[in-house]
């Protein structure tokens, strides 16, 4: 008798087979995650406290230098979010043609608004509001909402991508 379930263990099993491969495979070594040293470190999760504090030091250094001072620390070592922090500041100073736009794009708790709509509430009582933003003109899936808007729509014939239009069903929302 299996303890896990078949499917489960065999997923579990090709994932192992796949992290392993680069080692043992030599045209494969540059797709190495980890060396096997590190995988205690890597299932070890306490943050390291100097880790943090050069995270933050990078976040208030990037802040001073775009005028923003963020209310709570947000990891971006690398500083991909200065441009979005900036139009942010550009958009909160009331700039002329000064417009943020966000898209966020994601699994279940985006698509049914769960995550999003929050979020977009508060960019907008903070920033303005330009409105709903992207919303599809027909659910395609029972749990898809989009907060403020009604959606109705029949006559959709709604397929997975990976069936080629096989076994297509009618769908009104």
């Amino acid at each position: 008798m299996m303890i896990w379930p078949k499917q489960a263990f065999l997923t579990l099993a090709a994932l192992g087979a796949l992290l392993a491969a680069p080692h043992y495979v030599e045209p494969l070594k540059p797709f190495r995650l980890a060396g096997w040293s590190q995988i205690p470190r890597l299932l070890e999760f306490q943050p390291r406290p100097e880790t943090l504090a050069a995270v933050e030091e990078g976040l208030s250094e990037a802040g001073a230098a775009a005028g923003v001072v963020a209310d709570e620390a947000l990891a971006d070592p690398g500083h991909v979010l200065d441009d979005f922090y900036a139009a942010l500041l550009r958009t909160e100073r009331d700039e002329p043609g000064a417009v943020t736009r966000v898209l966020h794009y994601g699994d279940s708790p985006t698509t049914a608004d769960l995550i999003t709509a929050d979020l977009r509430e508060q960019l907008q009582r903070r920033f303005g509001d330009a409105g709903h933003g992207l919303h599809l003109p027909a659910r395609p899936w029972a749990w898809y909402g989009h907060r403020g808007v009604q959606i109705r729509a029949k006559g959709w014939r709604i397929a997975p991508v990976t069936q080629r239009g096989e076994g297509a069903e009618e769908h009104t929302s």
